[in-house]
């Protein structure tokens, strides 16, 4: 069984796989949730933090949107000191 989208029989009726699947939903949401955050946590490390080669500075310096290269520590202070619900993730 796998749990996500549940498939439905022809007749409508709800299988007892779907209904098995029904705890994973809140899993699967919490678990999408955290994906979104690990991928907002990336691209701004990827924009802020690291050096690219080409540029020789950050994406973020080179389009002017940061006045330096961030370090590790100050991704981690901005990101820590935003409210737990502050911060809005965009998904499908």
């Amino acid at each position: 069984m796998r749990c996500g989208k549940p498939r439905r029989s022809t007749n409508q009726n709800v299988s007892a796989d779907e209904i098995a699947c029904a705890p994973c939903s809140d899993a699967w949401l919490t678990e999408s949730t955290h994906h979104a955050a690990a991928v907002s946590l990336y691209v701004t490390h990827y924009n802020l933090c690291r050096v690219h080669e080409a540029l020789r500075t950050t994406p973020g310096v080179a389009l002017g949107i940061a006045d330096r290269v961030w370090t590790i520590g100050d991704l981690l202070d901005a990101t820590l000191a935003l409210e737990p619900n502050q911060a809005e993730f965009h998904g499908n």
